[in-house]
């Protein structure tokens, strides 16, 4: 047999193995069992619509209690009787992520020490209303972003986590993004940045935190429905909130970095294979015509 039949075999194996890897992981594995957990709580940041109130309400499904932080009341009411329709108990805590103060922080830290957490998902962010040049961004906004995706998300880490290492228990989820972690994102480079910024957080917090048994796991999506991606309707490539936080859930333990929506994970795969600088091309490409298609609707609108 030549060198190159081997190789050829060796290649030939490793598709099959990553194609029956790929189809077990994503509908034959064991999903991760929350019964442990049930009757403790779990904080939720961003929790008043979308991707965090579709956690809350799936940790509920799961028998945790749920606290739920985000800055509007009136949303996290309807998001807390989602909760309690499961049967789990709800907090509801009014919090402004982007202007809180050392006393508030200071303030909800004294609350959340005063019940078990054992789960937190770092899930709130901000991003610019439409695709910007870096150049052409507002300082306040730039500055805004980074409060919010990272230095809130490094703050609520540092108040629960000692808690759960107290008690070898506990699971922590970061919510990043598949832009700016598995693909560039010209035209969003402050939000993309920040989330970057939360990935490699969450993969080194996973092994400093490993041994005190705690599961720390960072999450990359695509486009999810919800207001901030503005898609509405969900299809094939981009999941509802629901789908997602249930498909998220499932995946708690295994992979560190995780596309838990199969779909996801084919455009990362796609992506891994294409040259960078194709990458950057066409997404500055799309991101122009979508910033470009907002501005002239606004245009016709005022007219």
């Amino acid at each position: 047999m030549s060198v190159l039949s081997i190789i050829g075999a060796l290649c030939s194996l490793y598709s099959i193995f990553f194609i029956i890897r790929f189809i077990y992981r994503h509908w034959f594995r064991t999903p991760f069992s929350w019964e442990t957990y049930r009757g403790e709580w779990a904080v939720v940041t961003g929790a008043s619509y979308g991707i965090g109130a579709a956690y809350a309400v799936e940790l509920a499904k799961k028998g945790l209690n749920v606290i739920l932080l985000a800055r509007s009341v009136d949303k996290l009411q309807h998001v807390a009787q989602q909760v309690e329709s499961k049967g789990a108990k709800s907090l509801v805590i009014s919090f402004d992520f982007a202007s809180a103060s050392t006393e508030d922080w200071r303030r909800l830290e004294n609350q959340l020490n005063s019940l078990t957490v054992s789960v937190l998902v770092n899930n709130v962010g901000v991003n610019v209303s439409l695709p910007t040049a870096f150049l052409e961004m507002e300082e306040e906004k730039m500055d805004q972003i980074l409060r919010v995706n990272i230095v809130a998300t490094q703050k609520m880490t540092r108040i629960v986590v000692p808690k759960m290492v107290e008690r070898r228990k506990g699971i922590v989820l970061f919510l990043s993004s598949g832009g700016g972690v598995l693909s560039p994102a010209p035209y969003l480079s402050c939000y993309s940045g920040s989330k970057a910024y939360e990935n490699a957080l969450a993969t080194a917090l996973a092994g400093e935190l490993e041994s005190s048994g705690i599961i720390v796991q960072s999450i990359t999506p695509f486009f999810v429905t919800s207001e901030m991606s503005k898609i509405r309707q969900s299809s094939l490539a981009v999941p509802s909130a629901e789908r997602f936080a249930r498909d998220s859930l499932q995946s708690v333990g295994y992979e560190v970095c995780s596309n838990p929506y199969w779909f996801h994970e084919c455009i990362s795969i796609v992506l891994s294979y294409l040259p960078l600088k194709l990458q950057i091309r066409y997404v500055a490409k799309l991101h122009r015509g979508l910033r470009e298609k907002v501005l002239r609707k606004s245009v016709h609108k005022k007219e």
